[in-house]
């Protein structure tokens, strides 16, 4: 159980680099038809997973830390999935 935990800080660590810089990315009105509303929507939602990760990984259940592996590992493939496209 050492091992994942490790794993999911490595994971979220990285996670939490690409929110870092997303965040002292300045807004862009034109990057969607909202304005920027969405990308600050976005953005906030980024901040509360990164937060969810950090605090399901904090508990000593042996399943969060394997929901914190899944859902880190979705995350990544999901913004490697947006960078690309």
């Amino acid at each position: 159980m050492k091992i994942i935990a490790v794993v999911n800080w490595v994971l979220v660590s990285i996670y939490g680099a690409y929110v870092l810089w997303v965040i002292l990315q300045p807004a862009n009105p034109s990057n969607d038809a909202g304005g920027g509303e969405q990308e600050a929507a976005i953005k906030g939602v980024a901040v509360f997973l990164l937060l969810l990760l950090v605090g399901l990984n904090l508990l000593p259940h042996g399943w969060t830390k394997i929901l914190v592996l899944v859902l880190a590992i979705l995350l990544l493939v999901l913004v490697r999935y947006i960078t690309n496209n």
